[in-house]
This record gives C-alpha cells, structure tokens and sequence, in this order.
C-alpha cells in the first residue's frame, strides 16, 4: 500500500510449520518493504494446531509460551522464541523435543488483527494469543467461538468428519482461553462498500493506532 501499512492474510495455519513459516517470510518482506504498521487479517483464517499457531505469533511476539492440558491432567507445555520451539509433557518427565523456523523473523511495530464471525480454530487461537499478550488490537466481529481449546479430527465412514476437543489452552497464568474472540473495535462488514472496493473493515484498522 502507498500508505506503507502492510497487509497479511492467513487463509489457514497447517498442522505443521509451513504456513508459519509463510507467516514470517511476510514479515521479513514487510520489513523489507519499510512499512510502519501491519495489519493480520484473520477474518477467514481456520485449522491448525495449537503449536503451529504458536511459532506464527512467533513473528509478532519475542517469546510465545502455550499450555495445553487434557481432561486427565496432562499438560503440554510450549515455548517458541526466537524461532526455536521445545515441547514438553508432564506425563514424560525428561523427554524434550525441539523444532526451530528456518528464517524466523520479528514484526516490532504496530500490529492489528481483523477478525469476523468466519476466523475459527486456529485463526481465533492466533488473534487470542496477541490480543492477550497485549501486542495487537482486534478490529472487526466476534469470532465463531472454536477458540481455547486443541482437538481431532475424525473421518467417518459416512464420509463426515468429527472434530472432538481434548485439550484445553491455558494462559500463562493457568487461567482458561475464551472460546471466542471479542473485537477491541466492533466493525461490521459492508458488502455494498466491498464491492466498490471500499473494505471498511480494514480502512478502521489502518486508523486505529495498533500496539
């Protein structure tokens, strides 16, 4: 854009660390490119892991912790920093596993997040995980409510697939992530202005001073 804001969309975030790579190499280009502030447009973002999600807020914050506990108590705990990621579980006490992003980069300046009632799942887990650190603002609609928790997919033999949770997300504090995620501005979508070429939502997000 002539106005130097950077513009990121998310389609979704893979269960493995390809899309967070992707995430990062924006930001590197954005960096690149001298831009003065950044908008993540989540507004149709969904799937993915918790971890996955975990390394793309990895480009916005230096240091993303993540605890994940099942109905039997066990707790995954995550860290991703400075592009290295380790995982550890309370059920194997001594076992630590490390994955590291190939080009990790680190967006400083100031960040939004767009939203709307079609981020699900990993999209919300992401606008969470900022919004909660204090790193970005939320503009647009509440989410769809899949946010907080880890689950499974299933295929049946009727050929639907079965998502079941089983895993709750844990703040650093221990306290439970909402299940949905609450805009800090409320800005509905006008699809008359879209297709003018005017988003609205967007426009709102460029004025709004970001963190």
């Amino acid at each position: 854009r002539p106005d130097r804001v950077a513009v990121l969309r998310v389609p979704s975030i893979s269960a493995s660390n390809q899309d967070a790579e992707a995430i990062h190499a924006a930001v590197h280009r954005a960096l690149e490119a001298r831009a003065t502030k950044l908008v993540l447009d989540l507004r149709h973002t969904e799937g993915g892991t918790p971890f996955a999600t975990a390394s793309a807020a990895g480009a916005f914050l230096e240091r993303v912790p993540l605890t994940l506990v099942n109905k039997a108590g066990v707790r995954w705990t995550y860290l991703f920093q400075n592009g290295d990621s380790s995982l550890e579980r309370s059920d194997q006490p001594g076992k630590r596993e490390t994955d590291q992003l190939a080009t990790p980069a680190l967006w400083k300046g100031p960040l939004v997040t767009l939203v709307s009632e079609r981020t699900v799942s990993a999209g919300e887990n992401l606008a969470l995980l900022l919004q909660n650190a204090g790193r970005a603002k939320v503009v647009g609609a509440p989410t769809r409510g899949g946010a907080g928790v880890g689950a499974n997919l299933f295929n049946l033999s009727s050929g639907a697939r079965l998502l079941v949770a089983t895993h709750l997300h844990l703040t650093p504090d221990g306290k439970r992530y909402p299940t949905r995620v609450s805009p800090d501005l409320e800005v509905a979508a006008d699809l008359e202005a879209l297709g003018k070429g005017q988003d609205v939502v967007l426009e709102a997000a460029v004025k709004l001073s970001g963190n």
